[in-house]
């Protein structure tokens, strides 16, 4: 088995099982991802983190609601929700880590976006 020491981006596909808010230096939370063939990624939000929402080709970029307030964090991290997760593998002695980077097209239900919901 080849040991990775070397950091390197990729992107996770699946679906949030887990959330926990840690009181933590520079992180918001940290997701359980379970992919589609059913393997578990523990994966770092950070404050460097954003959210992007899905939107049809033509249409202009568009933020998520932001993640520095915990309900809104709340609101975008809930287990069940399929997203797709961007961010950097690093070696450490205890294993590889992944911190998040980006939150591609999130899965949001329309009364996500709906101001007061």
């Amino acid at each position: 088995m080849n040991k990775i020491d070397f950091a390197f981006s990729d992107l996770i596909a699946g679906t949030i099982t887990e959330v926990t808010y840690p009181n933590e230096f520079d992180s918001k939370a940290y997701i359980t991802v379970t992919t589609e063939n059913n393997r578990n990624f523990s994966v770092k939000v950070t404050t460097a983190c954003y959210a992007e929402i899905v939107r049809n080709l033509g249409e202009p970029f568009q933020n998520a609601p932001s993640l520095d307030d915990r309900n809104s964090l709340a609101n975008l991290l809930k287990p069940g929700r399929l997203i797709h997760a961007y961010g950097i593998f690093y070696p450490e002695e205890s294993g590889t880590k992944f911190e998040l980077s980006t939150m591609n097209k999130i899965d949001f239900a329309f009364s996500d976006l709906i101001a007061g919901t």
